[in-house]
C-alpha cells in the first residue's frame, strides 16, 4: 500500500517498516538486483553508484552498544568458544565469501531470527561489546527514505526472504563484498521486525582470529526464551 506525504511524495513501506520513496534510485535498485550473475551485478552502473557512496556511511562510534550472538546448542553449559561466527561459509544473505559473525541489537531480534530457523536443542545467548575503535562497521541504518543507500539495502533485505521475488542471495552477497573491500562490517536493519518492532544486525566480515576478544568481559552465555 502506497502513502502520500504532505508534498505529493509517494513512499512505500518495506517489510522492515522503514520507508521508502518512489524514484529513481529505487527504480534503478530494482533493475540491479534482478540479476543473479555476480559479474553482472558488479557492471551495473548502479554497482558504480553504490561503490562511490559507500564512504557517505559512517562508522558505528557507540561504545555503549550491546549486542548479541543467538545459537541453538544441544549442552546443558555451553562455553563461550561456542558462541561464536561460523568457522566455514554458510549460504546466508551478507555472507560475501567467508565466515562472517551476525549479531543483532536486541535479545528479542535474536529470537525473531531464531524463529525462522528453529533447530534441535536449546536457544543460547552471548553478549559482545564491539571495539569500534578499532573496527570499521558502516552504518546503513538512518538514510532518508529518498536515499540510494537505503534502496539498496532494502532491497538486500528482500534477498531469499519468503513472500519476496528476490530467491537467491548473490545481490545481497554482492552488496557485503563491495563494503567488505574497505570496511570491517556493517550495521543494517533487520528482515525480521514489524510495525511495532525494529531491530538492527551488525554483520563483521573476516571475525577470525580475533573474534573472542570482543565477547564483553566476564559474560557467559545463558538461555533464551522463545517468544509466545
Amino acid at each position: 500500500m502506497q502513502m502520500v506525504d504532505s508534498v505529493g511524495f509517494d513512499y512505500i513501506p518495506s517489510h522492515t517498516c522503514r520507508m521508502l520513496r518512489s524514484g529513481e534510485n529505487l527504480t534503478l535498485v530494482a533493475e540491479w538486483a534482478e540479476l543473479l550473475d555476480r559479474d553482472k551485478l558488479l557492471n551495473h552502473p548502479a554497482a558504480v553508484k553504490f561503490s562511490n557512496l559507500i564512504d557517505k556511511a559512517p562508522f558505528v562510534s557507540d561504545s555503549s552498544l550491546v549486542l548479541f550472538r543467538g545459537r541453538y546448542l544441544t549442552v546443558d553449559a555451553p562455553r563461550t568458544n561456542q558462541m561464536g561466527p561460523p568457522e566455514t561459509t554458510t549460504d546466508s544473505r551478507y555472507a560475501p565469501g567467508q565466515p562472517v559473525l551476525y549479531l543483532s541489537d536486541s535479545e528479542k531480534g535474536v529470537n525473531q531470527e531464531l524463529d525462522a530457523y528453529p533447530q534441535e536443542g536449546v536457544r543460547y545467548l552471548q553478549r559482545y561489546r564491539l571495539p569500534f575503535d578499532q573496527l570499521r562497521i558502516r552504518d546503513f541504518t538512518k538514510f532518508p527514505p529518498d536515499d540510494f543507500l537505503t534502496a539498496v539495502f532494502s532491497k538486500a533485505e528482500e534477498c531469499n526472504l519468503e513472500g519476496y521475488g528476490i530467491k537467491s542471495c548473490t545481490f545481497s552477497q554482492t552488496v557485503a563484498g563491495m563494503v567488505a573491500t574497505n570496511s570491517d562490517g556493517m550495521r543494517v536493519p533487520g528482515v525480521r521486525g514489524n510495525r511495532d518492532f525494529s531491530y538492527s544486525n551488525v554483520v563483521v566480515f573476516q571475525p577470525f582470529p580475533a573474534w573472542p576478544k570482543w565477547l564483553e568481559p566476564d559474560s557467559t552465555p545463558y538461555r533464551l526464551s522463545p517468544q509466545q
